[in-house]
């Protein structure tokens, strides 16, 4: 595992052997390192990155990093050799930071500019690579591709993407890979969404300052699996995951999105965790203007709240409809349990329009959980009104229908209980749900 260093400034013989004698351009290192060793650059560098020559490419094919030995790119003070972030590399046109297939590349305090009119820069460059960037700034003038290859995989940690107003956006390119971003922050750009998800990816954005942004993703339905989760973000006023929710569902049967703990503008009272779930069928939201008088708080800020589950206008059958968050609660075994969940809307619901499934302790010795269903047990049942709640009172206009749903099952052990409720009334229904998941 050996040491290069690289210094535009350096004097001295070239040979990247130290920083008085550091390599003065990055691609003289390109031959010389393998999987394991670092380069150190000083803080202070800074190089044009002609990319009709080349592009930043550490490795030989053979000698790529790995997880075990990946090749590492540090910013340092080239008089002290300590930990210094500055080292900057601007590209000529659009560039790539070329992690390799099947390569592994960790980024350390590094700045990254593709402002130029027009220029693009890539990272995860590389089928099935990973490229990790810590306390890195990249400021980019048109598209920022987090990820490029096949199977690629990059994380951010504390980093901060400065994106031109005129021409700025964030993509995704590779099929399968996937983000995550933690710390730092992403400014502004063209469009009123973070990403342009082109294929299916899956990205985890946590803690990140995406205030500029009052959308989350323009996914594409033609390509599957996309899943993508915000968490703990400040975001723009009135945000929701999906850039156009006319019909309030994803694009594709498989594409989930999940937004929690975001808030915008200045935070007066506490968070809720709940921001948005939103997949095929529908989506459910936070409604603190309709509740039951006796039903969950807040942990938060102690307030009486909702789940409003709100279905896609043409989508919702017996078979399947909008996926609701779990509710969870804790059960004690030796004698039945009958979970209830408590509801409400604005006329009567049918079981084959609303169910919930249950996971919980098991009825017997076996390791493998209880699994309940409250949906119709076959296509010829005969469907039926859900009952009739004759004890909630709710709060809230849309609320004058009140029923509930229930199932009991014998757990021979204490345990904690899961509820997911379907919501397949289609045509953009609303129903309100009770979080607190009632055990008796």
């Amino acid at each position: 595992m050996a040491e290069f260093y690289v210094d535009s400034n350096a004097t001295g013989s070239d040979d990247g052997s130290s920083f008085a004698d550091a390599f003065v351009n990055i691609t003289s290192a390109v031959p010389v390192t393998r999987r394991g060793d670092t380069c150190w650059v000083a803080s202070d560098h800074d190089q044009d990155v002609d990319s009709s020559t080349g592009h930043i490419e550490l490795g030989s094919h053979l000698g790529r990093g790995n997880f075990g030995e990946p090749i590492t790119v540090v910013s340092a003070n080239s008089a002290t050799g300590a930990y210094e972030a500055g080292a900057t590399f601007r590209g000529i046109g659009n560039y790539n930071i070329k992690t390799g297939n099947n390569a592994v590349l960790s980024l350390w305090g590094l700045v990254l500019r593709a402002d130029a009119t027009g220029d693009d820069l890539r990272l995860g460059y590389g089928n099935d690579s990973v490229t990790y960037c810590q306390g890195c700034e990249f400021h980019v003038h048109d598209r920022f591709w987090q990820n490029y290859s096949t199977d690629s995989r990059t994380l951010f940690t504390n980093c901060d993407l400065e994106l031109s107003a005129a021409q700025g956006e964030v993509f995704l390119n590779g099929q399968r890979c996937s983000v995550d971003w933690r710390g730092g922050s992403i400014s502004s750009g063209t469009r009123s969404y973070l990403l342009d998800d082109r294929y299916g990816a899956q990205t985890s954005y946590r803690a990140v300052d995406l205030g500029a942004y009052s959308q989350g993703v323009n996914p594409d339905g033609a390509n599957k699996g996309q899943q993508h989760l915000f968490s703990g973000c400040a975001v723009g006023a009135d945000f929701s995951i999906k850039n156009a929710e006319s019909d309030d569902g994803s694009d594709s049967p498989d594409q989930i999105m999940l937004a929690e703990y975001c808030g915008s503008g200045t935070i007066s009272d506490p968070i809720e965790g709940l921001t948005e779930k939103l997949d095929y069928a529908g989506r459910t939201t936070v409604d603190a203007a309709r509740y039951r008088n006796t039903g969950a708080r807040s942990a938060v800020s102690s307030g009486r709240y909702s789940h409003a589950l709100k279905s896609r206008n043409n989508y919702g059958t017996p078979n399947d409809g909008h996926r609701s968050v779990d509710l969870v609660t804790r059960c004690t075994g030796g004698a039945e349990v009958t979970a209830t969940v408590f509801i409400a809307s604005g006329g009567l619901i049918y079981d084959d329009e609303l169910w919930f499934d249950l996971f919980g302790p098991s009825e017997d010795t076996t390791a493998q959980q209880y699994y309940g269903s409250t949906r119709l047990s076959n296509p010829t049942a005969t469907r039926a009104a859900l009952t009739a709640d004759s004890v909630s009172t709710w709060t809230g206009s849309g609320v004058g229908t009140v029923q509930k749903i229930s199932h009991s099952w014998t757990p021979l052990e204490d345990g904690m209980v899961r509820v997911e409720l379907t919501w397949a009334k289609g045509g953009g229904n609303y129903v309100y749900v009770d979080p607190k998941l009632g055990v008796s």
